[in-house]
């Protein structure tokens, strides 16, 4: 077991029969983006129409949940990628770059994705390329849009750092006492990433394997409600709220994104 580990017992790998189905978890978000092939706008990385935002591209396989535009309101254009190796699709999502690309999920209903959920787990394809000399975020759960307080946050999520180690957060309200995991995903390459976050304990696998994980400290503090608050937060692909003075900017991740789930109860 990884160094970081405690006391909670952990599957040594990932699927849906020892992680999702044996807790129960209902799938509330599914996008493989296969849709970036079939829009012509694609090829020509014209705007996403408003009306419709990213799901006309991301191709929604949930009725759950919908990708909507940033808080800015300005289109995300979309941009076509080779897909994932592992599922065998062929559009997948640039994250980042000139644009500044990420997405924010919400429930259909424009509700927060996450709000009301005790424990969560996220999957997704990841193709990091390692050029950001920033903090590169590639999923963030927060409390709020705005820039981070430091020793004040209130957010579970993933970046690598300028030297491009990746590493797990869940921060609520400061660092005392807070989750930090680091995990090697390897530059360049397709991998399948799970974050896995119940209300004891944080869990990061890759390719199918335990990479690391830790008990938390202060179930109660670090539950998702107490994280998130009574209005259930953001969920951000791509997107970390630091780095400027500025509500819209961030820091954001460099590489491809495919076959997102979000799994939850």
């Amino acid at each position: 077991m990884d160094t970081n580990q405690q006391n909670q017992e952990y599957p040594k790998t990932y699927g849906q029969q020892t992680i999702v189905t044996a807790r129960n978890l209902r799938l509330i978000a599914h996008f493989d983006f296969e849709g970036l092939m079939d829009h012509p706008a694609s090829a020509s990385k014209e705007p996403v129409p408003s009306v419709g935002g990213l799901d006309v591209f991301a191709h929604s396989r949930s009725t759950a949940a919908r990708i909507v535009n940033d808080l800015m309101g300005a289109p995300h254009p979309p941009v076509m990628e080779s897909g994932s190796p592992f599922e065998g699709g062929v559009g997948a999502y640039s994250l980042g770059g000139a644009e500044q690309r990420w997405l924010n999920l919400l429930h259909t209903g424009g509700t927060p994705l996450l709000k009301g959920a005790q424990e969560f787990v996220v999957s997704m394809d990841v193709k990091y390329f390692g050029n950001s000399t920033k903090n590169s975020w590639l999923f963030c759960a927060s409390r709020n849009q705005r820039l981070n307080v430091y020793m004040h946050e209130n957010y579970i999520g993933i970046y690598f750092n300028s030297d491009g180690v990746p590493s797990v957060e869940r921060y609520s309200n400061g660092r005392e006492g807070a989750t930090e995991l680091t995990a090697g995903l390897g530059y360049h390459d397709w991998v399948q990433c799970a974050l896995v976050i119940r209300p004891n304990s944080t869990a990061i696998y890759v390719n199918g394997t335990l990479a690391a994980g830790i008990d938390t400290t202060d179930a109660k503090r670090f539950s998702l409600p107490s994280i998130f608050g009574p209005d259930g937060g953001y969920t951000y692909f791509g997107k970390g709220n630091w780095g400027y003075e500025n509500s819209y900017f961030g820091e954001f991740f460099d590489g491809l994104i495919d076959n997102i789930r979000i799994y939850a109860k």
